[in-house]
């Protein structure tokens, strides 16, 4: 099947395109995933498929892309080395172009001491790079990563995933450039919390002459509650201000204010330069989505 992307096309004509993460499974069963698609039905451009979140199991992110497809829903299907082989990434990618997956986006994937599963073993036969590459090696060069011809190359839009919070800051634009001269289409960040970092970091980006094009999709992640700001100000390649807890700290609702922060910040990255749209990280939070995106 020849995947078709309308968020190439959204992007291609620059305008600011929004997308939800939906929340998968940890079950065979699909009620859930269309629970929640329903509410985010004709509301957002595409929706965010995370691979195994977490490093927990869900139900196959491969599978939660096709059936939401078949919902009527385009989807953005993230693929992480942590589980894969270079043979595992070339089968998924082409796995998900035969299904009519038109977005794949490439990430590292958490960490499995993250997870439930802290003694599996992690793959990384491939870096984050590497993967990016061999994926446009398939759809451009129509070659496997060993040099053989791929027999019907993958039609996809190829997407990266980037951390403008890690550390060492000075290499993050660098990188990212890297990522980009591999050949992603697209990048997409994790959650902004910390805004005088992100417009360090977009400076930093517009310095690099692969990047000054390139769509960046921001993340957003809505607060609900101190506990929830606080345990993501704890996890690695995350930054969450003590000015935004204390503001959920001195609200009498939490969650209004969480979503008050969001709005805020949202409307910050969307007068960003670079900046073509938000992914809305509100997996178990889809209701609250849509006043998001009003």
């Amino acid at each position: 099947m020849n995947a078709n992307s309308g968020l190439k096309k959204l992007l291609a004509k620059e305008e600011f395109v929004v997308i939800a993460g939906i929340g998968i499974p940890r079950g065979a069963d699909f009620k859930p995933l269309e629970e929640r698609y329903k509410l985010l039905e004709k509301k957002v451009n595409a929706f965010y498929i995370p691979d195994n979140p977490g490093a927990n199991v869900h139900l196959l992110g491969l599978a939660a892309a096709v059936h939401l497809e078949k919902l009527g829903g385009e989807t953005v299907l993230e693929l992480n080395c942590r589980d894969r082989n270079r043979i595992a990434i070339q089968s998924s990618i082409l796995g998900a172009a035969a299904l009519g997956i038109p977005n794949l986006l490439f990430s590292t994937g958490d960490h499995q001491t993250l997870g439930n599963f802290r003694g599996a073993k992690r793959v990384y036969d491939v870096d984050l790079t590497q993967a990016i590459q061999v994926a446009r090696g398939m759809r451009d060069e129509k070659k496997f990563s060993n040099g053989e011809e791929v027999a019907q190359p993958p039609s996809i839009f190829i997407g990266a995933e980037a951390n403008p919070f890690a550390d060492p800051f000075e290499f993050r634009a660098a990188l990212m450039a890297k990522k980009v001269e591999a050949g992603a289409d697209f990048v997409q960040i994790r959650a902004v919390f910390d805004l005088e970092r992100f417009g360090k970091w977009i400076k930093l980006v517009r310095q690099q002459e692969p990047l000054q094009k390139i769509p960046i999709l921001a993340g957003i992640i809505p607060l609900v509650s101190v506990e929830q700001a606080k345990s993501l100000q704890e996890a690695p390649g995350m930054i969450v201000p003590d000015s935004i807890i204390q503001r959920l700290e001195a609200s009498g609702k939490p969650e209004d204010e969480g979503i008050k922060i969001a709005k805020e910040i949202i409307a910050q990255v969307k007068k960003t330069e670079g900046v073509r749209g938000i992914v809305l990280h509100a997996s178990g939070m889809e209701s609250l989505v849509p006043d998001l995106i009003k």
